[in-house]
């Protein structure tokens, strides 16, 4: 279960397993087509950390509309709150691996939720519906 997901809506169809890849883990910044999510559960069923998840191989419950903090992986940018984040890198699997303040040709995948970020180190951000560029 991802344990940097601070708060979830209260609709609960938030909430779905979606197609991942297997290397996708529980935490992990994720974008499914145009959809930004937090996977709450690893995409492999469990078999890396040894706790089944109750999802088959390259699925992950995954949280739509979340907020995450802190982050896996550092912010580039110093920001306040409201400020936009982008996806800077999204490897192979799908997973973001790099974030940024930065707008240029990433594509936006939330807001920054706290104040006064430091550069260069995890953040808490409220995940946008999709992924888009600006």
């Amino acid at each position: 279960m991802a344990t940097n997901v601070r708060y979830r809506s209260g609709i609960q169809s938030l909430t779905r397993s979606f197609p991942v890849n297997t290397a996708v883990r529980a935490g992990d910044i994720v974008i499914i087509g145009a959809l930004v999510a937090v996977a709450e559960t690893d995409g492999d069923g469990g078999t890396a950390s040894g706790t089944p998840t109750g999802q088959p191989d390259g699925f992950a419950t995954c949280s739509l509309q979340a907020t995450v903090g802190p982050t896996k992986v550092n912010i580039a940018g110093a920001g306040n709150v409201g400020d936009p984040v982008y996806a800077a890198t999204v490897d192979g699997q799908g997973r973001v691996t790099a974030l940024t303040l930065t707008a240029s040709t990433n594509k936006r995948i939330g807001y920054l939720t706290q104040r006064g970020h430091v550069t260069n180190t995890p953040g808490e951000v409220l995940l946008a519906a999709e992924a888009v560029a600006d």
